[in-house]
């Protein structure tokens, strides 16, 4: 009965044994399956973090190119400007040579040209009328004129010469003159000062 016992014993034991090996086995198989765990995220983070840095690098670089290209853009319809404000003199010209006039078809033709290139490149005219409100983002007042007027104070009382923005920039501002309010008083006490000048320049 004692062997019997013994020999269930042992057996008993044995399994322990053999379970405890499996303990081991697996906690050293979960070990390594953690460890790969733990590298597949910290390569993954890294992965993940250099293709931010190449989606930025990307961005960076389209913006960078786009900006060069509207520099130059921006340069090249400046320049061409002047020649816009010659084929714009001639083609609007009430009075114009009948030995001019025979070429106007050719001048129009090439005038739309440029305007279509303007246009392509977001080039516009800035929209300015006599009675306007002065802003100086769009416009250069070249000269003041007086008024007596104090509501004209500030307006725009002659369009000298045309002006252009590529997009939302300005390109060329619009050159005007602007009337500028004084009082009645004021404009007589400067021109009794004026006399007064003039009467002793005389005198000496």
């Amino acid at each position: 009965m004692e062997e019997t016992n013994e020999k269930v014993n042992y057996s008993e034991v044995e399994e322990e044994k053999k379970e405890k090996k499996k303990e081991k086995k697996l906690s050293k198989e979960e070990k390594k399956i953690n460890e790969l765990e733990e590298k597949y995220a910290a390569l993954n983070e890294k992965y993940l973090y250099a293709l931010a840095e190449m989606k930025d690098l990307h961005k960076t670089y389209e913006k960078e190119n786009a900006i060069s290209v509207k520099y130059v853009t921006y340069d090249l319809m400046e320049e061409l400007l002047p020649i816009i404000d010659v084929f714009s003199l001639v083609l609007e010209s009430p009075n114009v040579p009948s030995e001019v006039s025979a070429y106007f078809k050719g001048f129009e033709l090439v005038f739309n040209q440029f305007k279509d290139l303007m246009s392509r490149h977001e080039v516009s005219e800035i929209v300015c009328k006599v009675g306007d409100k002065f802003d100086h983002n769009l416009h250069n007042g070249v000269e003041k004129v007086e008024t007596l007027n104090e509501e004209e104070n500030e307006q725009i009382c002659e369009i000298l010469q045309k002006g252009y923005k590529i997009g939302d920039k300005v390109l060329r501002p619009v050159s005007v003159k602007v009337y500028s309010f004084k009082k009645e008083e004021k404009i007589e006490q400067e021109n009794l000062e004026a006399k007064s000048e003039n009467s002793e320049d005389k005198g000496e």
